[in-house]
């Protein structure tokens, strides 16, 4: 029986290194299967973020129904996104009466009317243009406010 005791023990412990580098294979496995997914993901924002780091394009339009206010923050909200957008004080802003859809980009079937920030309400449709400030921060250059389902 004592003959037995150590082999028993030094069994233990090579079944348990084995579990061990076993266990550490397949972690090491499968974190570069999933950060190869990752490193995807990071190449294509670093291409998104140059083409607006470029000196080419100066905005960004988002279009969708506003979500939320916050002081002059809204929240411009498509499907099941929602983005927060900062309206500077000197931003343009005209209302449509009327639209015409159908495509990406809605057609005015009258002219547009001069509107203010007090025009915009939870729920209204509209479309910005914005700039990205300094601080990442999404700001609003003018805002184009559309008329119920459109």
């Amino acid at each position: 029986m004592k003959n037995k005791k150590p082999f028993l023990v030094a069994s233990l412990v090579v079944v348990g290194i084995i579990l061990l580098v076993g266990g550490f294979l397949c972690g090491v496995l499968l974190e570069k299967k999933r950060t190869a997914g990752d490193a995807a993901k990071i190449a294509n924002l670093q291409k998104i973020e140059k083409i607006i780091d470029s000196k080419v394009v100066t905005a960004i339009v988002a279009r969708g129904k506003v979500s939320k206010i916050s002081g002059r923050t809204i929240t411009v909200s498509s499907n099941s996104e929602s983005l927060k957008v900062f309206v500077k004080e000197n931003a343009t802003f005209l209302a449509y009466a009327g639209l015409v859809t159908g495509g990406q980009v809605p057609k005015a079937t009258s002219p547009a009317k001069p509107a203010g920030f007090s025009d915009i309400r939870v729920g209204t449709q509209l479309s910005t243009t914005i700039i990205i400030s300094p601080a990442g921060q999404a700001e609003a250059v003018s805002v184009a406010i559309y008329p119920p389902g459109s």
